[in-house]
């Protein structure tokens, strides 16, 4: 918005000069002509105007103003699965960041792990075995295995490995946007690896955050307790009751939600 108005301000100045200038210029002008002068005399005077004018916008013109899209568009090309190259070889990661003037959000780029702090893209992903695993926040290549990590500000892009030390990329399979295990663990896609799950009885219920094992019931990464499901089945199947009635038809429908509910 100030720039806006500082070049509002530049072109107010600029008809100012024009106006104070050709008059006398315009006259000095008629009569070169009637003299027959040169050309190049004629141009010469023309320049004297235009340069004159621009000395009131502090001798320089005022330059465009492209807009963050079109930035976008000039500079980052798709590849695949969220990865973006720029015409210099650098890699990003897009991401969407809210504007905070609740206008909704734009379009970044991550070019480091972690906030920014860690290694270059480029220098550690390899862009042609580069995957996402499914619709989650999973991706993995020939050598790592990644976690992106949604935040208001656009998040962070980070090996998996150094959130998890532990986790056996081989074996790593995504049970639904929630929820993923390797040959030993389960893993919560935000909070990480869930201790209280048994990955031998483990089920991601559907599409929704609702999962289970032999002993306990899990909501979004942790255990739950009985009143805490029958309000997430409310929400998500559409239903309302009392609790063995709200959870048989919910089940029955295989506990494929209507409506997905994230956190």
């Amino acid at each position: 918005m100030i720039f806006r108005f500082a070049s509002l301000a530049r072109l107010a100045l600029a008809l100012r000069g024009f106006a104070l200038l050709a008059p006398p210029f315009a006259t000095l002008l008629m009569r070169e002509m009637k003299n027959k002068a040169p050309l190049f005399v004629l141009a010469g005077l023309v320049a004297l105007l235009i340069g004159g004018a621009l000395i009131f916008t502090g001798g320089q013109p005022t330059p465009p103003s492209p807009t963050l899209e079109s930035a976008h568009q000039i500079r980052w090309f798709p590849l695949k699965s969220n990865l973006y190259s720029t015409r210099d070889g650098e890699l990003g990661f897009r991401v969407f960041a809210a504007t905070g003037d609740q206008k909704g959000s734009t379009e970044r780029y991550l070019t480091h792990f972690d906030f920014g702090g860690g290694a270059r893209l480029v220098d550690v992903i390899d862009v042609s075995t580069f995957e996402q695993l499914g619709t989650s926040d999973f991706y993995r290549d020939k050598t790592h295995l990644y976690q992106y990590y949604d935040m208001a500000d656009g998040g962070r892009l980070s090996l998996y490995t150094d959130v998890e030390p532990s986790v056996d990329r081989e074996s790593f399979v995504v049970l639904n946007d929630f929820y993923a295990k390797d040959k030993g663990r389960i893993y919560y896609h935000r909070g990480g690896w869930i201790r209280e799950a048994d990955p031998g009885s483990f089920i991601a219920m559907g599409e929704s955050a609702l999962a289970k094992d032999r002993h306990r019931y899990f909501l979004f990464g942790e255990a739950a307790l009985p009143e805490a499901v029958l309000g997430y089945l409310q929400e998500i199947c559409g239903l309302t009751g009392n609790e063995p009635a709200v959870v048989a038809e919910c089940r029955s429908q295989a506990v494929q939600p209507r409506k997905s509910t994230a956190r």
